[in-house]
């Protein structure tokens, strides 16, 4: 049982920041806010939202509350994986 936890968890660590920068391409996107916008918002370089949008790096957890605001949202909603269900009409 213990091994099944160890491997979920360097699952979770290995997808987190490709989740993370899907969850933060998705936000942008929905409020038509370009990544240079972002970084001039939350103080940092365009270069690293670009980061976090490409899964390169994480952001910290005050950028991450600042985006919450910004995109009025949980941090659940941005850390977490959402799968798009499509139907067929």
């Amino acid at each position: 049982m213990g091994e099944n936890n160890n491997q979920t968890f360097e699952e979770f660590n290995r997808l987190y920041p490709e989740i993370l920068g899907t969850n933060i391409r998705r936000y942008l996107k929905m409020y038509d806010i370009s990544q240079t916008e972002l970084a001039k918002r939350l103080g940092v370089s365009q270069q690293t939202v670009s980061y976090w949008c490409n899964g390169l790096k994480t952001p910290r957890q005050p950028n991450i509350d600042d985006m919450c605001r910004i995109f009025h949202c949980q941090r659940a909603d941005l850390m977490q994986e959402y799968k798009v269900v499509r139907s067929d009409d």
